[in-house]
Order: C-alpha cells, then structure tokens, then sequence
C-alpha cells in the first residue's frame, strides 16, 4: 500500500473490531507509520537490485554453505556492497532467511518466491536484496516460474496468513486513527492528531541514515584503506544513495575525518550538531 501512487480509499468506522485474540496482537498506528516510511525510504534501493517481480533467482553457493543461525546478517540496514560467499567457510543466515534461500531455485520468480514464503513483500526483497548483495544468489533473466503443481498449492497456502494479517493490521489502524478523531480533544485549530508521531518517524529515518552512513564509512574504510575524504565519496563508490546525505528536512549530515576514525552527526536548522544524532567512531589502524 505505501508504494501506491495513487489510489482510492473507503473508510467504514466501526465501534468494535472483532478478530483472533489467540493469534494476532494489534499494531498500533504509529508503528505502521513507521514501518511505511521505512518502506518508502528503502524501497528504492531495493528496486536497484529487483527492478521487477518477474525476475527469476538462483542459488549462487552451494546449500551445504549455509549455516543457519541467529547472526545471520551483519547489519539491520540495506548494505551497498558485496562480499563474496567464499571468504569463509559458512554463510550465516537467520532462520527467516533460511527460509526464503530455500524457495530460491532457479525456477521462481521474486514474486512467487514471496508467494511461498508466506512473509510480507518488503521483507522477503529486503532479505533478497542482501542475498545479491553478498553473492549468495544472482538472477537467471525474466519470466514465469516453472512450479510444479505442488508448489503452486504450497504457495498458496503458505501466503494465506499473511494476507490475512495485513488486512487485520490494516483495518485495526484505521480503527485506531478514527477513534483519535473522535477525540474531544480533536479540535480545530490544533495540530493534527499524528503530526507527533510524524515527528518521531521523522526523527527515526534521520537516526536510521546516518547509521548507514556510518557503516558506509567503515566499508569504504575497509575496501580503500584509508577513510573516506567526504559523504560523496560513498555515492560515487555506489555505497549509499545520493539522498542518504541529507536527513528528511533536507539538511546534510555533518562528517568530519580525524586521525584515528570520523565525526559523523545530524544538525539542526543553524547548523548545530544535533545531541543523540552523533557518531564518534574510531577506524582501525591502516596496515603496514
């Protein structure tokens, strides 16, 4: 839904919602609101590695290289840079990315790899988006997957409970949103009901940039051997997106290099490094 364009919404308000107690727990609208602008935000990074559902994947390493195992990744963000399987002996996935390695066969498209795996789309390409990037699998061209009869009922079975979940999650948050507006506390002439929890997403996407920043400068570090002389030289070397310089309001972040690492913060409007958006980090020393 956040990567819509346009659209056309009905809302039906209701006083209750009934739903599975058992097995779903609600999500309140401010969480979905941050998950949205998470999506939104890497959605076109991704799109750089799977510019199309109807590509189809293929293992890249042998499934005997795979250990599975709760640090699977290096990071929680999107990584700009590869590193090949075989510089160690075992490639560690979590069990959530097992997963989906599994459905990668050569056979699948992107979207019957989502299909299968029964996780949400952004997920399942966020997680495939790293696989590309770390060489573990790599895309064979475009086209329809060949599934047998099997996978094809599998598929489908295993998708129908995320389907259902997002349609819950999504009707408990508009539920959750009408309610606030029918607060008496709702008046004209007041902010609106989540300009402050836009403002706290805001403030996490800030956060969230300059963390890969952070990491972008450190795999500069790690590729180059020296630190990097500016931010532009991640978005040259492909490490990070020309919009990750700046935060949401437009202001850049504030890099600094020392001897020993780098200074890297948010600012505020005059240009103050901002507290709690700061990085101090200090690089390893260069080899002889």
């Amino acid at each position: 839904v956040f990567r819509w364009r346009d659209g056309h919404y009905h809302f039906a308000p209701t006083e209750s919602v009934d739903y599975d107690r058992e097995n779903f727990v609600p999500m309140s609208a401010d969480f979905i609101l941050m998950e949205g602008i998470r999506m939104v935000d890497e959605w076109p990074i991704i799109e750089r590695k799977i510019p199309s559902f109807d590509i189809v994947l293929r293992a890249a390493v042998e499934p005997s290289q795979i250990e599975v195992g709760a640090g699977g990744g290096e990071d929680g963000g999107l990584s700009g840079h590869g590193r090949s399987p075989a510089s160690s002996a075992k490639i560690r996935l979590t069990l959530e990315e097992e997963r989906i390695f599994r459905r990668v066969d050569g056979a699948r498209t992107v979207q019957a790899i989502i299909d299968a795996s029964g996780a949400g789309e952004f997920e399942v390409c966020r997680t495939l988006f790293d696989f590309l990037n770390r060489n573990i699998i790599a895309p064979v061209g475009r086209g329809e997957a060949r599934a047998t009869r099997e996978k094809v009922v599998e598929s489908i079975a295993s998708a129908t409970p995320g389907y259902i979940v997002t349609g819950l999650v999504v009707l408990l948050a508009i539920v959750g949103v009408l309610a606030q507006l029918g607060s008496p506390f709702a008046v004209t002439g007041l902010p609106p009901v989540l300009r402050r929890s836009y403002s706290l997403v805001l403030e996490a996407v800030a956060v969230s940039r300059l963390q890969r920043l952070d990491q972008a400068l450190q795999a500069h570090h790690l590729a180059t051997g020296t630190p990097a002389r500016s931010l532009q030289d991640l978005v040259t070397r492909g490490l990070v997106d020309m919009r990750y310089l700046t935060d949401p309001w437009g202001r850049p972040y504030h890099y600094v290099p020392q001897a020993s690492g780098y200074l890297l913060s948010g600012v505020d409007d005059v240009g103050r490094d901002k507290p709690g958006v700061v990085i101090e980090r200090t690089l390893p020393a260069e080899r002889p």
